[in-house]
């Protein structure tokens, strides 16, 4: 069951950040070679367990979305301007729909629902970078 709900999840995320008309390309595996700025990778971190109560458990599916904008071609103020913009698009993106709604879970799911949040912007090499982090809550039936 757990990797059929995280590539659904994942799916999803996907979904919703091609929705952002401003990200100009979007990876599902680890890349620096990027074909627009910004770029969006989705990377999988963490599932945490714990028992939610006596019928349900509760998982913690982690992902982080990677923004990247080159900084070598462009000013870093520049750069830095659009990362912010794009990095709140993302973050309004999941807030103003924290249930995902449209996504099909596999029986058994109770609910799910997720709380973005960013990181500071950094400078690697050529790239500003911004990690938006999105823990998503699955809580489903254990009986």
């Amino acid at each position: 069951m757990a990797s059929q709900v995280l590539n659904t999840i994942k799916d999803k995320i996907k979904e919703k950040l091609q929705g952002i008309t401003d990200i100009q390309a979007i990876y599902e595996y680890a890349t620096i070679n990027f074909s627009g700025y910004p770029a969006a990778v989705i990377n999988f971190q963490t599932i945490d367990s714990s028992v939610e109560d006596l019928k349900h458990n509760e998982r913690i599916y982690r992902f982080i979305v990677h923004l990247f904008y080159e900084s070598e071609n462009t000013s870093r103020e520049m750069a830095q301007a659009r990362l912010e913009d794009v990095a709140e698009q993302v973050v309004n993106a999941f807030e103003t729909d924290q249930f995902l709604d449209g996504i099909t879970m596999p029986s058994g799911i109770d609910a799910l629902w997720i709380r973005p949040s960013t990181n500071p912007i950094v400078k690697e090499d050529k790239w500003l970078i911004c990690d938006i982090e999105l823990p998503i809550r699955v809580s489903f039936s254990i009986i």
